[in-house]
């Protein structure tokens, strides 16, 4: 998800990360993988389908998310981004990465004892980076959907509810917030429409991010607004991200390994 857009100074550009690249992973025998898919569509063309996601979550005994790997992958399969986030640290302010072979485009947030590091590296420039105390109000990536299951019944009562978002792509946080804006139903069953935005002056610029979640397991189902992944020109897309129920499954013991190590393509079929 990317709830920014470009501004006067530097363009604002949210991703959603992975860390790490390389390394062998090792499953504990008590710990559970999910797998499941998104895909990404042109709001004003429901048949164009933009990109995919594959999701792998590593799961405790307790069914809490310790890790996931992300594949960012081309309309026609092959993966051309990936991501690691590791909750077990922070689950609000999780250690990330993400690395676009297309645009050799890198940024991540690495957690510390006093100060976390975010860093961003875009192209041929060289790698930027700036140690940040962040607070007990500051969300980074992936941990926003923990942000909102936390507060699920403050924000069921249509309370606006404000935080600060890390963009790495400025170094920085920007001030965000999110509120409910109404119920429906999505296959047949009660889901919560949530409006995520720019606080301030900057939100009267920038359109918002509506997120759909299911209410009886607070599951992610639907994502529209601006997202974290660009197109080939570098800027982000637009998209209608659905997550459907019969993508989701339990993985094989060798999922998270074989999602590190899936060969990135540096350019999707035209």
């Amino acid at each position: 998800m990317d709830p920014t857009a470009r501004c006067p100074s530097r363009p604002m550009r949210l991703r959603w990360p992975a860390l790490c690249l390389g390394l062998a992973l090792s499953v504990p025998v008590s710990a559970q993988i999910v797998t499941y898919q998104g895909i990404a569509y042109d709001p004003d063309d429901s048949a164009e389908v933009l990109y995919r996601e594959s999701h792998y979550l590593l799961l405790d005994d307790r069914g809490q998310e310790q890790e996931r790997w992300v594949l960012y992958r081309c309309p026609e399969g092959p993966a051309f981004a990936r991501k690691r986030i590791d909750h077990r640290s922070d689950p609000l302010r999780p250690s990330f990465e993400l690395y676009d072979a297309r645009l050799n485009y890198t940024e991540g947030l690495q957690n510390g004892p006093d100060r976390d590091l975010v860093y961003v590296q875009d192209g041929d420039e060289g790698r930027q980076s700036e140690a940040l105390r962040l607070t007990e109000q500051a969300v980074a990536d992936a941990g926003f959907d923990q942000f909102v299951r936390l507060n699920w019944d403050t924000l069921q009562r249509g309370d606006k509810l404000r935080f600060d978002f890390l963009v790495p792509s400025r170094l920085s946080v920007l001030s965000f917030k999110v509120q409910k804006t109404h119920t429906h139903t999505v296959d047949g069953q009660p889901a919560s429409v949530f409006r995520l935005g720019l606080s301030g002056v900057l939100g009267w610029f920038v359109s918002g991010i509506d997120v759909t979640y299911r209410d009886s397991d607070r599951q992610l189902l639907e994502f529209e607004g601006l997202s974290n992944v660009r197109d080939p020109d570098g800027d982000n897309y637009v998209a209608r991200i659905v997550f459907p129920d019969t993508e989701r499954q339990n993985g094989q013991a060798d999922a998270l390994t074989l999602a590190q190590n899936e060969p990135l393509v540096s350019s999707c079929s035209p």
